[in-house]
């Protein structure tokens, strides 16, 4: 058993302080990618409950006393989770939490947008492995591509800056996009 009252914050065996922490709140997603296939469930198995919503808090508000200032939510898909903003809401107010993200696929995205930032969202990450909507396909087997390019352009005009984009390069399918993902990224 850990004595957490005593731990004057996260330092690895290199004197490194930890100030980060991040949740998967779900294994769930709602694509197929080619990278994932056969790793995770596409569906959550009855007999695994997630985390509840206190139980994440609770565990926070701990890390957060010893130091943990950054806090991201990702999954699986973690907009799949029902209400997500409460817990973003919940999360964001824990003292000495100062910054808080999500990893997301972007699918279900740009109808949150408003929610998440006015819960108090800080940070946004958002999966794209194509630019074209075939390689995306081809990549996700998924038509979601337009959803995605305008979750990114809705974040934009939310105000989440700086926007990160997360790519998986695989040889042969969408590494011929390379140039345009840097074009993309400096306009």
């Amino acid at each position: 058993m850990v004595d957490w009252s005593s731990m004057q914050g996260f330092v690895d065996k290199f004197a490194r302080k930890h100030t980060y922490l991040r949740i998967s709140v779900t294994d769930q997603c709602n694509l197929d990618c080619l990278y994932c296939r056969g790793r995770a469930p596409r569906e959550m198995r009855a007999d695994e409950d997630p985390l509840s919503f206190d139980d994440i808090v609770r565990l926070a508000g701990v890390f957060a006393k010893h130091g943990v200032e950054k806090i991201r939510i990702s999954g699986g898909e973690p907009l799949l989770r029902e209400d997500l903003p409460v817990l973003v809401e919940r999360l964001a107010a824990i003292p000495g939490v100062r910054r808080l993200g999500l990893t997301t696929n972007g699918t279900l995205l740009l109808e949150k947008l408003a929610a998440l930032k006015s819960a108090g969202l800080t940070h946004l990450n958002i999966s794209l492995d194509a630019l074209r909507a075939s390689c995306f396909e081809q990549m996700t087997s998924s038509t979601q591509h337009g959803h995605v390019m305008e979750a990114i352009f809705g974040a934009l005009h939310e105000g989440f800056s700086p926007l990160k984009l997360n790519v998986v390069v695989i040889r042969g399918v969408n590494d011929s996009e390379i140039p345009d993902f840097v074009a993309f990224t400096n306009c």
